[in-house]
């Protein structure tokens, strides 16, 4: 890991060129491969200069010599913001605070051995789902956070299932694919299309049921599930019998009607074995995560040519746009059973 973090530029790398002068003006490249160049600002640079370097470690110059630019390799939010996409994506803090409300936890496998002296893993995978039609930054967020349980290759602890339609591409080129491997796409037109799917049912028929109560039913499996789709209070149903308990389900939703709709869903359908833990609201802001980005820089004055200082909130920049975000945990499949005939006026326990 630490190698790979701080190894020189090779061929399929992502840069990122940020002028010196004005640090505002970035470029992602695309991978670097030799002979392609990358376009900035009054000219172009070479991809054959920058692989080799090290980042930040090199300043670059434009052909005509006009413009310097420095190049490093992109953080997790510089990327994510920088990719193209095709739909409003989950902004990266938000996608973190999203994964953290989940409360993921992965180990490093722990293996036991078998009679006849091999190795396997003491537990089950832990199997997540994601669905979306952004263009993957939740699902990096979820396979950062689980990274750690591939740690050995022929073993593995834990594993993202994806319905998210462009991500595959930008989780490709992320770190030369260091995420590839925990996480497998699955298009499909709903969540109940991929629960159907020939490899879905294969995965579920393989999971090794035991005395674990949080194997409330033989369909369980997953270890938790994101939504980030149109209605999806209408897959609480389905997806529900496969979680398990008290798991989180969580949905991201632009409105607090979209929120409400779900937790009404879930309060009048009792056969759905969730119950609404919280309801989080990310205020629209410059740096996602509710959180305010300032300009903290030195600056040369231009009247008297004397140093002076910057210190204020950053304007002029892209603002996200926020959401909300609905937690639900699972029940046991004997709890919210059908109510029994009550007077009107008299509370039903949950």
């Amino acid at each position: 890991m630490f190698a790979r973090k701080y190894s020189v530029f090779q061929v399929g790398d992502i840069a990122i060129l940020r002028q010196v002068t004005r640090p505002d003006k970035v470029w992602l490249s695309k991978p670097l491969k030799p002979g392609n160049f990358q376009g900035v600002k009054s000219g172009s640079i070479s991809h054959d200069d920058i692989i080799g370097t090290r980042s930040r470690c090199k300043v670059f110059e434009t052909s005509k010599g006009q413009f310097k630019f420095m190049c490093y390799k992109p953080s997790l939010e510089e990327y994510v913001n920088l990719t193209k996409r095709d739909a409003q994506p989950i902004y990266p803090f938000n996608a973190a605070t999203i994964v953290q409300l989940a409360d993921l936890n992965v180990d490093y496998p722990e293996l036991e051995r078998k009679q006849n002296g091999e190795y396997c893993l003491k537990d089950e995978p832990l199997q997540f789902l994601e669905c979306g039609t952004g263009h993957g930054s939740l699902t990096l967020a979820i396979a950062k956070s689980i990274h750690s349980g591939k740690l050995l290759q022929e073993f593995e602890r834990a594993r993202v299932f994806t319905a998210t339609r462009s991500g595959q591409k930008n989780l490709k080129n992320y770190q030369r694919g260091m995420y590839e491997d925990d996480v497998q796409f699955c298009l499909a037109d709903s969540p109940i299309h991929w629960l159907q799917s020939p490899s879905t049912k294969e995965w579920i028929k393989n999971s090794s049921k035991n005395n674990d109560p949080v194997y409330d039913h033989s369909s369980s499996f997953l270890s938790g599930i994101f939504l980030d789709m149109p209605d999806p209070e209408a897959q609480f149903k389905d997806l529900s019998i496969h979680l398990k308990v008290d798991h989180a389900l969580i949905i991201f939703c632009p409105s607090v009607t979209q929120i409400l709709n779900a937790v009404q869903t879930v309060h009048h359908d009792r056969s759905i074995k969730l119950a609404f833990s919280r309801c989080i609201e990310f205020e629209p802001c410059t740096s996602g995560g509710s959180l305010r980005e300032w300009d903290v820089r030195v600056s040369d004055i231009r009247n008297t040519n004397k140093e002076g200082v910057v210190c204020r909130p950053r304007v002029g920049t892209k603002i996200s746009g926020g959401g909300f975000v609905g937690v639900f945990k699972k029940l046991p499949l004997t709890a919210r059973s059908e109510p029994t005939e009550t007077p009107s006026n008299q509370p039903i326990n949950l």
